[in-house]
Parts: C-alpha cells; structure tokens; sequence
C-alpha cells in the first residue's frame, strides 16, 4: 500500500513536469517572431542608379509592438548605397498574431566596370512587449549589378579600327529650316504691310511731315464732305488747334497780339486772324448761325495761314 501510495505521488509529480514543460515549449512559440513573407526583387542586371525595393511581413505575438527607433535610418549607408525610406505599418491581429508590412527602398550609385556581385547590409528590427524585448534580422540580400557599357572596344578581328566605339546609336542629321525660316520672313513682312497700311489710312503715318495748317485742311474737308452744318463747329476747333500747335500753347482771342509778336509772319494776315476769331465766338455762342459756306471760308484761312506758318516754322 505504501508503494502504491508513492507510485501515485510520483505520477503527479510527472505530470506536473511534463506539463510545465509543454507551457514552456507553447510560451516560445507563441513568442517567436519571424518572417513570413518577402518580395526581394530581381537581385541580377542592376544597373547604377537603380532603386532597389524589399518588403517584408513579420509575424509577431500580439503583445509585442513594433520599436521605432530600431528601424535603419534614411541616408548613406556607405558609398555606393542609400537608403531613400523606410515604411513600417501594422496590417491586422488574428488568433493571436499580430503582423507587421515593412518596406525599403535603397539606391545603388557603384558603377562597375564589369558585372560585381554585392550585398545589403544585415539589419536589426527590435520589438518589445513591456520589459521584453526580442529582435528579428534583415538578412543581408546579394545582387550582380552590371555596367552601362563596355569599358573597352571588342573587335572580332585583329588590328580592326575602334573607332566606331562609343558613337552615337544615330549619325546627326542636320534640319534643313529654310523652308519654316521663308514662311516665318513672309509672315512678318504680311504683317507689317498691313500695320503699314492702317496706319497710313487713319492718318497716323506722315502726319509728322504736315504743317498743323495743313493737317487742319485735311479734317475740315472731311467735315465738309458729310454736308452736316453741325460739322462747322468741329471745322473751326481743327483751326484752333492749328493755332495752338503753331504757338505750342492755347491762344485766345485777347492773346492775338501776343501771338503775332512771336510769329511775326502771321503779322499781314492779322485782320483774317481776328475775324476768325470773331466767327468762332459767334457761332460756337449762338449768335450766329452755322451755314455751309463757313466750311470754305475756314479752308481759305488756313490756306492762306498755311503760308505764313512754313516761315514760321523754319525759325
């Protein structure tokens, strides 16, 4: 009875045992943190410049959480390699397994001279779950990275000429423009004679060569022509402005002694210049009405002023 008593004690003791011991073996693998999935790229014909892209899926337990400051920083790895970023972002928790998408992007500047294989750097990515804390590694990743272009000419033959090496893919070709730089010449040339013309026609071109006498002749016919004795007024205002450009200033009627004092060309012709002024105050004031013979009397004045004024402005 006694054996039996201690073959029962020893029982429990086993089983006591071997279940502490398969809690054990559930709590490490429950806390193991692994890679489940990778997308390394294509690790042969890497040229210089190039951007490699690694993205990882880590599995961690639910518990842990991801350490930001354990994840490589952006910049120069060592001559030739970059970092350019780093993504770290959680995708989802199921049956107690919390996963992690990282991704990472580096930039190759070795330029070989011939086809060299080279590698990534191992990197350490830590998590914790308050006190604990355990770390999972990036393995190293090698990857051939081939040249732009041969280095050296490659001739089949024995003495044959390198010179062809490194020309361009296509002989330069020179683009005959004589044809655009005719059409662009007679377009121009289209666009300024039509300038030209307009200008001619609204009297803006050679208005300089004509004296303000004759420039008024011009504006009084055109009044003349719509047979408008409104147009008399506009008539005699074309007048006073000849005398006005002539003396560089506005003349009045009290202001004609002043004027022909400086003008002494006009002087024999004074007794015209009043009664135009006397005309002008009649008929823009009323007193007189405007009639269709005004439009001569007013050409003959500056006919007549017209004279004078080329002595005048030869001083």
């Amino acid at each position: 009875m006694v054996f039996s008593l201690a073959y029962q004690r020893l029982s429990v003791l086993l089983m006591a045992a071997l279940l502490a011991a398969l809690l054990i073996v559930s709590a490490s693998v429950s806390a193991d943190i692994r890679i489940i999935q990778q997308s390394l790229g294509r690790d042969f014909g890497v040229l210089v410049g190039d951007q490699i892209e690694h993205s990882y899926i880590i599995a961690v337990p639910a518990e842990f959480e991801l350490s930001p400051d354990s994840l490589p920083s952006k910049g120069d790895l060592n001559y030739w390699l970059k970092l350019l970023s780093v993504n770290a972002n959680e995708i989802g928790t199921q049956n107690g397994i919390k996963k992690y998408k990282l991704d990472i992007v580096f930039q190759t500047f070795y330029a070989p001279l011939d086809v060299r294989v080279l590698s990534t750097p191992e990197m350490d990515i830590t998590f914790h779950a308050g006190d604990k804390q355990q770390k999972i590694s990036l393995p190293a990743w090698r990857f051939s990275m081939s040249p732009l272009k041969e280095t050296a000419p490659v001739s089949s033959k024995s003495g044959e000429s390198a010179r062809p090496f490194m020309k361009p893919d296509l002989p330069i070709i020179a683009i005959n423009t004589q044809r655009q730089t005719l059409t662009v010449y007679l377009l121009t040339l289209a666009v300024v004679i039509m300038a030209f013309i307009w200008l001619v026609l609204s009297g803006k071109v050679f208005s300089f060569a004509c004296s303000p006498f004759q420039l008024a002749i011009k504006q009084i016919k055109k009044s003349k022509s719509k047979q408008d004795k409104a147009n008399v007024s506009q008539a005699i205002y074309e007048v006073h402005q000849a005398f006005n450009s002539v003396a560089k200033q506005a003349i009045f009627s009290h202001q004609i002694d002043a004027f022909i004092a400086t003008f002494p060309e006009f002087s024999r012709y004074k007794q015209q210049i009043i009664e135009f002024y006397d005309l002008s105050m009649n008929v823009l004031y009323g007193e007189t009405q405007a009639k269709p013979e005004h439009f001569q009397q007013l050409l003959s004045l500056c006919r007549t002023m017209a004279k004078a004024e080329k002595l005048a402005l030869k001083k």
